[in-house]
């Protein structure tokens, strides 16, 4: 949890399933399994202790809170803006919500509780700050996969999932996960792909970090936001 804030988003997950459960035992008990509530709530709390497991412990949280109520900085970062829907780049987003809308208003079962909690509020997510968004891009299809169940796929989808299960069903070695990490670590190191990873010195400030290391300073020092993590 100490190494990327976007933690977050996987309590947010355990959250909303956990709460959704607890919402539907509450009104509905009859018809309410305890069992995977039991689980939600073991699997929140294990991992609730586990992100204090680290050597920043609760300061993560802290860190979060305190950067999405600063309204100087959240002002003067263009990701924490909202999605501005006549921009090409964010129509994939609004063609999901739009698609969304039309899966819910047609499917005849509704959502559970948790996969409602869940859609609202990475949707209000995405809608606050277009950072969110890749979020609800992963949340969203995995939660509508069940409103489009039962219905007749194209064949040449029908083709390619057969394609894919049959590559599935023979890689069963534990072997293949290794080989493919080799595989995309010599794609990442041995070609131009790397370069994606360069800090250009025409944007971060190398020589004058150098120069730093070099040379140490005393004192608190003025860090641009958009240089942070390279100077940190």
């Amino acid at each position: 949890s100490n190494q990327h804030g976007e933690f977050i988003a996987g309590m947010l997950v355990t959250l909303a399933y956990t709460a959704g459960w607890t919402m539907e035992f509450l009104f509905n008990r009859a018809n309410t399994d305890p069992k995977p509530g039991a689980r939600l709530w073991t699997v929140f709390l294990a991992a609730g202790v586990a992100s204090l497991l680290n050597p920043a412990t609760y300061h993560p949280y802290v860190t979060i809170l305190g950067f999405v109520n600063n309204p100087y900085l959240m002002s003067r970062m263009a990701e924490a803006n909202p999605p501005d829907f006549s921009r090409p780049e964010f129509l994939v987003l609004l063609g999901l919500l739009a698609v969304s809308i039309l899966l819910l208003a047609t499917h005849p079962k509704r959502l559970t509780a948790g996969q409602a909690f869940l859609l609202t509020g990475f949707t209000a997510m995405s809608l606050m700050a277009a950072r969110n968004v890749h979020l609800y891009g992963m949340v969203a299809p995995f939660v509508l996969a069940g409103t489009v169940h039962g219905l007749t796929s194209p064949k040449g989808v029908r083709a390619i999932e057969s394609v894919l299960k049959n590559v599935e069903g023979q890689v069963k070695s534990a072997l293949w996960p290794v080989v493919t990490v080799i595989l995309f670590g010599a794609l990442i190191l041995g070609t131009k792909v790397r370069n994606i990873y360069f800090f250009s010195p025409s944007f971060f400030p190398t020589e004058a970090v150098a120069w730093l290391e070099e040379h140490p300073q005393e004192g608190r020092m003025f860090n641009d936001l958009n240089w942070g993590g390279y100077i940190a």
